[in-house]
């Protein structure tokens, strides 16, 4: 800390030797002063006084009050020196600062603990067209409407801003999802920005100061995605059709073959048939995933009884957990009376991905569970496996589209890795959660919930 303090303050050669000279002379002048009126130099007063009887005591006093006072008036402008030079350093580093926020890319908003706007750079004034009179000391909440994905209004209470000025010195950075964003209106604009935000508490000893906000506009990120998934819209619906009149050929065909092919041919016609089925399944999941990402969800809500679905789902899959000689615990009757208000076509997808990927991934006569709780406000469904697990490593990519595990992949070659996304993204939508726990080679477990609706 000393010799940083050093560097500091001899950074300006000029400067400081002007310090140094004023410091030197302004000592020696109080030294002088005091060393005259001390009893040290009484011996020499007297001697000078002997010698020349016109010099008195009083003199030599007045003489070193002099030096006294001239060493303080000197000390006194070294002090406004060094005051000037701190005050110039602070105002230049102020104005870099200033410099370097109004130069990065993104927009940044600063408001005071409050959720005063104390600075806008120059990004965030072209984002939000407007200047600073109009921003300058206005409530953030007044002055920018936060909007959701699907351009609802954000009300206060729910705001990321809100919930940091409330946790106050628990309040943690709050950052958009990969694939979420907001959109922001200002005050009496009708035109709404997408942008993705990082929102950080600013926090000094433990006391909230503010927050600071990094805005960026993906406005053309948003229309390629758009465009994109318009796409993948179009080549599904055209797919559809004919994979659809392919697999009805096929049943036909495999109804009229009877006993009058031989065995190689309904071999083969059998594997197209399942080829047909994971084409259209993918595409259908394809479909369903554009659906969501437009924010178009065909749900139909109403009262499910959880237990007989996902009995009838296990029943689909008996072939499979026989094969494999997977032992399945769910009790039905345990859970025959719990209900949940949820589109029941949905909630069988959910299911079904989830108890398929149980036994897909897992080992030759290994155990499933399935589990419901009924707490007070939601139902958590668990389903534990012990099958291959998931890497530590591969773990935050779980529920991203198209993603499939490295030893999945080799355990499964067919996937489009979109089952856990289309899943997770159906249950938000009915304001659940999902999770999961794993450690490889041991299994893994899945729980969502749905909330009680009353």
């Amino acid at each position: 800390m000393r010799r940083l303090t050093k560097r500091r303050f001899f950074s300006n050669s000029e400067v400081s030797r002007q310090h140094a000279g004023l410091m030197t002379v302004s000592f020696l002048m109080i030294f002088l002063g005091l060393w005259g009126v001390s009893g040290f130099a009484e011996r020499t007063i007297r001697f000078l006084i002997y010698f020349n009887p016109d010099l008195t005591s009083e003199l030599l006093s007045s003489i070193s009050g002099i030096f006294v006072f001239v060493g303080s008036m000197l000390l006194t402008v070294q002090a406004f020196l060094i005051v000037r030079h701190e005050k110039e350093s602070v105002e230049e580093k102020q104005k870099l600062d200033e410099a370097l926020l109004k130069s990065i890319a993104d927009g940044i908003i600063a408001t005071d603990e409050k959720g005063i706007i104390v600075f806008l750079n120059p990004q965030a004034e072209h984002i939000l067209m407007c200047e600073e009179n109009e921003w300058k000391r206005k409530n953030i909440f007044e002055f920018i409407g936060l909007y959701d994905e699907r351009e609802k209004k954000i009300s206060k209470s729910t705001h990321p801003l809100q919930k940091l000025f409330f946790l106050k010195e628990d309040a943690v950075p709050f950052l958009t999802k990969p694939k979420g964003f907001f959109y922001l209106k200002k005050e009496g604009s009708q035109k709404k920005i997408p942008v993705s935000l990082n929102i950080s508490p600013v926090i000094i000893q433990g006391v909230l100061h503010g927050t600071v906000i990094a805005l960026r506009d993906i406005t053309k990120e948003k229309e390629i995605d758009e465009m994109k998934s318009g796409f993948i819209s179009v080549a599904a619906h055209q797919l559809r059709t004919p994979l659809g009149s392919i697999r009805w050929n096929i049943e036909l065909l495999m109804e009229e073959m009877g006993t009058s092919f031989p065995e190689a041919v309904k071999s083969i016609i059998q594997n197209i048939y399942e080829t047909n089925k994971r084409a259209i399944g993918l595409v259908n999941d394809l479909l369903n995933i554009s659906h969501i990402e437009e924010g178009r969800f065909d749900d139909r809500p109403e009262h499910v009884l959880l237990g007989p679905i996902i009995q009838s789902v296990i029943q689909e899959y008996i072939s499979e957990i026989e094969k494999m000689e997977i032992s399945v615990s769910f009790d039905v009757k345990k859970y025959i009376l719990i209900d949940v208000i949820v589109d029941p076509r949905r909630f069988r997808d959910v299911i079904q991905n989830i108890i398929g990927n149980a036994i897909r991934y897992n080992v030759s006569r290994g155990s499933i569970s399935i589990i419901i709780e009924d707490r007070k406000n939601e139902i958590i469904i668990s389903v534990s496996d012990t099958g291959m697990g998931i890497p530590d490593n591969e773990k935050e990519k779980v529920f991203s589209r198209f993603f499939r595990g490295s030893r999945a992949i080799l355990s499964v070659p067919d996937g489009s890795g979109l089952g856990l996304f289309i899943v997770r993204s159906y249950i938000e939508r009915w304001g659940g959660r999902i999770w999961f726990e794993s450690v490889e080679n041991k299994g893994s477990t899945f729980y969502f919930s749905i909330p009680i609706l009353k």
